[in-house]
């Protein structure tokens, strides 16, 4: 009961429209004794890290699996860390934001209207709240619970549900239309229970959202997905992902990595293109620590790959060293970078020759040292690591007196100049 008070003290930020932090955290944070924890995100939206706090609860548990079920149950956000005893703490994290006057629980937004009205007046009421907006849908056992903590004097409300929640409702009306009856007396039903009733009756109406991606919540189903499958990097500005399958370097398709990575990575950065990990001296770091005797290609390829020096009869070692990544531009065509003189290679690499031996690059992870990039053959399959922030690449315009002159097969742009007076080499 005491933690319906805390949409009372929500109503009190309300004026305050904040977006770069869940305010419905901050409430309860300071509701439950946790005010002095609490640590907004540092970078707003852009944070790694979502909102945090540690909620101190007046229940005893005396296992860490008895507390971490408790905090599950009772804190609907993402936890850290429980800790059993006389209070239960529950360290939390908020990764998601909802919009001012909309709760967050358990990674979704609710807003309440305490108005009667029909199931269909109410859909309609929702979609006029927000695009996208829904009748709240049940989607775990505990969110009945949750509800009736956070919305006062609320009798019963318009919900949906799966058959998984529905299956074993004892009612006759099987037709009728699904409510949570938080007072059950009228309903002959203990509180807090569901049940369908007839279309022609009224309810409260309890709309929903799913709010957008962050960074935060990416990065937490990221170091979860990396429990179950090869550990996610994380670095001081990305998190990187081995894939599980192994590819290789796509003649035709210069955005064919970036294309996997975005298909990759969907489940955590939703429409978000994602792309192929541009290697850097700390994801180096981070790949050859505790990793098994692997070979990681990687997307950056020599500039100067053709298919005519490929079948060339006269193959000679390149001294071009012409070996980079491709961006998306911000025109929409690739850009073409050149990496060739960043501190990520092995000594005396990329060795360039021209018959597609040498013109992808990779880490191979079972040499003793020196475990950065080197050149390896086009056949090569392994897999790849994707990166999480998406970064495009532009040429500025020439200096004025200088030509542009477009390499358009691989997207590079240079400035030349003639200079007609004679000059003395030094």
């Amino acid at each position: 009961m005491l933690m319906k008070l805390l949409i009372i003290f929500g109503l009190l930020v309300l004026a305050n429209s904040q977006v770069d932090r869940d305010w419905s955290f901050q409430s309860m944070c300071a509701f439950w004794n946790g005010g002095s924890s609490y640590r907004p995100r540092t970078n707003g939206l852009q944070s790694m890290k979502g909102d945090k706090c540690t909620f101190d609860f007046p229940v005893s548990t005396d296992t860490q699996e008895s507390a971490k079920r408790y905090c599950e149950d009772h804190v609907p956000y993402h936890i850290n860390k429980a800790t059993p005893g006389i209070p239960t703490r529950c360290a939390a994290e908020a990764t998601l934001v909802c919009q001012s006057g909309w709760i967050q629980l358990f990674g979704r937004c609710y807003k309440m209207t305490k108005e009667l009205m029909t199931r269909d007046v109410a859909v309609g009421h929702c979609k006029a709240q927000k695009d996208g907006a829904t009748i709240a849908f049940i989607h775990r056992e505990t969110l009945p619970f949750r509800i009736n903590d956070y919305f006062t004097r609320v009798s019963r409300i318009w919900v949906d549900a799966s058959e998984a929640i529905t299956k074993d409702l004892i009612d006759t009306n099987v037709n009728g239309n699904l409510i949570l009856a938080l007072d059950g007396f009228e309903y002959n039903l203990p509180n807090i229970a569901l049940t369908r009733v007839d279309p022609s009756k009224t309810a409260m109406v309890l709309c929903e959202y799913t709010p957008p991606m962050t960074l935060a919540e990416s990065h937490y189903l990221l170091k979860r997905y990396g429990e179950i499958y090869y550990p996610t990097i994380f670095t001081s500005e990305k998190a990187y992902v081995r894939s599980t399958s192994s590819i290789q370097r796509n003649n035709e398709n210069r955005m064919a990595d970036n294309d996997y990575c975005s298909k990759l990575l969907k489940p955590f950065l939703g429409d978000v293109k994602a792309q192929s990990a541009v290697p850097t001296e700390e994801m180096l770091r981070g790949i050859t620590v505790k990793r098994d005797a692997t070979i990681i290609r990687t997307s950056i390829y020599s500039g100067d790959a053709k298919k005519e020096s490929r079948i060339s009869s006269d193959c000679t070692i390149s001294k071009a060293r012409n070996y980079g990544i491709d961006y998306p531009g911000n025109n929409g065509n690739s850009f073409f970078k050149s990496l060739k003189d960043d501190p990520i290679w092995r000594s005396g690499e990329p060795k360039e020759t021209c018959d597609g031996g040498s013109w992808s690059t990779g880490i191979s992870l079972s040499r003793d040292n020196d475990k950065k990039l080197e050149a390896m053959s086009d056949a090569r399959y392994a897999p790849i690591y994707c990166q999480t922030n998406f970064e495009t690449m532009g040429y500025g315009d020439c200096p004025d007196g200088f030509q542009t002159f477009d390499r358009k097969e691989i997207g590079q742009k240079w400035c030349h100049i003639f200079v007609s007076k004679k000059k003395k080499h030094i």
